[in-house]
C-alpha cells in the first residue's frame, strides 16, 4: 500500500472522527437545551405535604447553612455532603416547614408534623440555589434563603439579583426571608481584633466613646430596616415576614438598653419571625417568634452526627 494510500485513509479517518464527535457535541447541547426548556415549561412543584396528619405541638428544629458549593471550602457545605444531610433527615421522618408554618404555630397554634424542621441557607449566594434545588426536588424539602437586600442593588454576581430574586420567589421549594439591608461593621479595632455589627452599638471613637447621639443612632438604624423594607417591596411587592439579625445572640443578651429598644421595634414592625440565637436548633411552644434558636450546620458533620445534634437539642434549649 502507497504511503499516498494511507494518508488518504489517515485523512478519512480522522475526519470521520470529527465528524462523530461533532455529532456527539451537537446531541449533548441539544438535550441541554431540550432539559433547560422542560424545566422551565414544566417545573418540578414542591409537594405539600397533608397537615390534617400534623398533630404536634411540642416544637420544631432550625438549621442554618452558610452555603452550598461543588467543592470543598471552608464554611460551605459540599453539594455531596448536603445530600447525605437531606437523604438522613428524610429517612428519619423530617418534615421541612417554612415561614407561614412557624407563624401559625404561635399566632393560632396550629400543630406541626411530627418531626418538623425548618432549613435556612444564609447569605443570598447563587450558587446555593445552583447545587441545593436538585437536592430540594429529590427529597421534597422547601428551604428558607435568608438574603441581604443592599445584595440585589450590588455588582457581585456571587449573590442574587433582583431578576434572581423574583424566579426564587415563584419557585415552590423556596422561600425568602431576611437577614437585614446590608452587612457592614462598624467599631473596628484592628489591633485588639474588635469590631461590632452596623445595628449592634453607637458609632464610637477609639476610646470606646460614643460619637452619635441617641437620636441620630435611632435615625440611623431604623433608616436600615426603613431602606431594607422599601427594596423588597419593590423588587417582591411584599415584605418577606422571617428575619435573622447579624450578629446573633447579641439581641436580648445584654446589648445597650437604646439600641436594643431601636432592634426590637424595627423587627416586630416589619417582621413576624425572628431567628435570633445561634446554638441549639431546638424551639419550644414557650419561645418567642421574635427570639428562636437556629443550629448552624458545619459543613463537616457526617448525617449521623447530624441527627445526633437534632435529638440532643430537643433535650436542652434556652427557651426552658
Amino acid at each position: 500500500m502507497s504511503i499516498k494510500v494511507q494518508m488518504e485513509r489517515e485523512v478519512r479517518r480522522k475526519n470521520i472522527k470529527k465528524a462523530l464527535r461533532s455529532v456527539v457535541e451537537w446531541l449533548l447541547l441539544l438535550g441541554i437545551v431540550i432539559g433547560i426548556s422542560l424545566y422551565l415549561l414544566f417545573p418540578k412543584t414542591y409537594k405539600e405535604p397533608d397537615q390534617t396528619y400534623w398533630k404536634q405541638q411540642k416544637g420544631f428544629s432550625v438549621l442554618a447553612y452558610n452555603g452550598v458549593t461543588r467543592r470543598e471550602k471552608e464554611g460551605l457545605i459540599t453539594r455531596e455532603q448536603l445530600e447525605t444531610h437531606l437523604k438522613a433527615l428524610k429517612e428519619a421522618g423530617y418534615t421541612s416547614i417554612g415561614i407561614q408554618e412557624i407563624i401559625d404555630y404561635y399566632e393560632k397554634g396550629k400543630p406541626l408534623p411530627e418531626q418538623a424542621v425548618c432549613i435556612l441557607f444564609e447569605d443570598g449566594r447563587k450558587d446555593t440555589v445552583v447545587f441545593a434545588q436538585p437536592l430540594l426536588e429529590k427529597y421534597n424539602f422547601k428551604a428558607v434563603m435568608m438574603t441581604y437586600a443592599s445584595q440585589f442593588l450590588s455588582k457581585d454576581r456571587l449573590f442574587l439579583k433582583e431578576k434572581d430574586l423574583k424566579r426564587l420567589d415563584k419557585n415552590s421549594y423556596w422561600e425568602i426571608g431576611s437577614s437585614g439591608y446590608r452587612f457592614a461593621y462598624i467599631n473596628v479595632k484592628e489591633s485588639e481584633q474588635t469590631y461590632n455589627h452596623y445595628l449592634m452599638d453607637y458609632l464610637r471613637d477609639g476610646y470606646g466613646l460614643a460619637v452619635e447621639t441617641t437620636q441620630e443612632m435611632t435615625e440611623r438604624l431604623s433608616w436600615d430596616y426603613d431602606q431594607l423594607n422599601a427594596v423588597y417591596t419593590e423588587i417582591l411587592g411584599y415584605q418577606p415576614r422571617a428575619y435573622q439579625i447579624m450578629h446573633s445572640n447579641s439581641l436580648y443578651a445584654g446589648m445597650n438598653e437604646a439600641v436594643e429598644k431601636v432592634n426590637d421595634q424595627k423587627i416586630k414592625e416589619y417582621f413576624s419571625i425572628h431567628f435570633n440565637r445561634e446554638g441549639t436548633s431546638y424551639n419550644t411552644k414557650q419561645a418567642s417568634p421574635y427570639d428562636l434558636n437556629y443550629c448552624i450546620v458545619d459543613e463537616k458533620w457526617s448525617a449521623e452526627e447530624l441527627l445526633l445534634q437534632l435529638q440532643e437539642d430537643k433535650k436542652v434549649t434556652y427557651q426552658e
